[in-house]
């Protein structure tokens, strides 16, 4: 009876993984619809010219609002943000996230490695949004439902693009946002976005 309920359980979970990236979960992050596969054409950061694209690291330093260690997300490759907050896994509007946080993009220098990582943060929302937890006592390479900001945006460009942004080992654990703002594969845009 064990071997039964073992392997039915394998098995659902096999089925939720491999259709996770299918599914949309209910939660209060989301903003958007998740079914759309590419950011819209014209899309800008509130107050600037600049055009939003997959894989650009919107980085907030250090302040009240970013419990004075900064805060960091990335767009993913239909426009929304996702980054980790202690609340748990969050996607939203560009503008909405522009409402929470004054931040500097950085957009990626080779557009396919953008849309790899952005693809890779839509794939990390969808599967982990209802599993995973904020915690900083993780490594960089580390299980991908033990969580922070950091960790998110590098894991995006580390499993979607095979970049490791500031050359980090993967065993690093707590790592602040501006560590990870590579110039190697990253170029400033813009600073003081704010909705």
């Amino acid at each position: 009876m064990k071997k039964l309920l073992s392997s039915l359980i394998l098995m659902l979970s096999l089925i939720f993984f491999i259709g996770g990236s299918q599914v949309a979960f209910a939660n209060e992050g989301v903003d958007e619809e998740i079914g759309v596969q590419a950011v819209p054409s014209g899309l800008k950061y509130p107050g600037t010219n600049v055009t939003v694209k997959a894989g650009d690291v919107l980085y907030s330093s250090k302040g009240k609002n970013t419990n004075l260690v900064g805060h960091i997300g990335i767009v993913d490759d239909n426009g929304s943000v996702v980054h980790m907050m202690t609340g748990g896994m969050k996607r939203q509007s560009v503008a909405n996230f522009a409402k929470e946080f004054t931040f500097s993009v950085y957009t990626p220098r080779s557009t396919t490695v953008g849309k790899d990582a952005g693809k890779q943060a839509r794939t990390m929302y969808n599967n982990y949004v209802s599993s995973a937890t904020y915690t900083l006592a993780t490594g960089l390479h580390g299980a991908r439902t033990k969580q922070y900001c950091t960790k998110t945006v590098w894991q995006a460009y580390y499993y979607g693009a095979n970049r490791n942004l500031g050359g980090h080992p993967l065993t690093k654990v707590s790592l602040p946002p501006w560590q990870i703002v590579d110039t190697a594969y990253l170029t400033h845009a813009v600073s003081g976005v704010k909705n």
